[in-house]
């Protein structure tokens, strides 16, 4: 839906398809479209007079953050099953979460 709504105001074509495979499989990749994408949803509501707290520079920083973070409890699994690494995936866990919301 949010798709169409940006082709509907920008008159652009865009391939949400492509866009989610190339986010999926290149994570460099994802970083850039990412920024472009909050950096033109950030331009749209400008342009429509709405207030927005759209920073793309934040969107790129929170997502970098979400990816060490679900990357943790992999270091964690690693070492056993104790008390402390599954308290250690629980609080990443937690931690990616938040991310997430922010991101939100």
């Amino acid at each position: 839906m949010t798709w169409k709504q940006y082709r509907d105001h920008t008159q652009e074509v865009a391939f949400p398809v492509w866009h989610a495979s190339a986010i999926g499989t290149v994570p460099v990749y994802s970083l850039f479209r990412i920024r472009a994408h909050m950096r033109v949803f950030r331009e749209l509501m400008l342009q429509a007079g709405q207030a927005t707290t759209i920073s793309a520079g934040r969107a790129v920083g929170l997502m970098i953050a979400f990816t060490v973070l679900n990357g943790a409890p992999f270091v964690f699994s690693e070492l056993s099953t104790t008390y402390k690494a599954a308290l250690g995936m629980l609080v990443t866990e937690i931690g990616s979460v938040a991310v997430v919301i922010s991101i939100l």
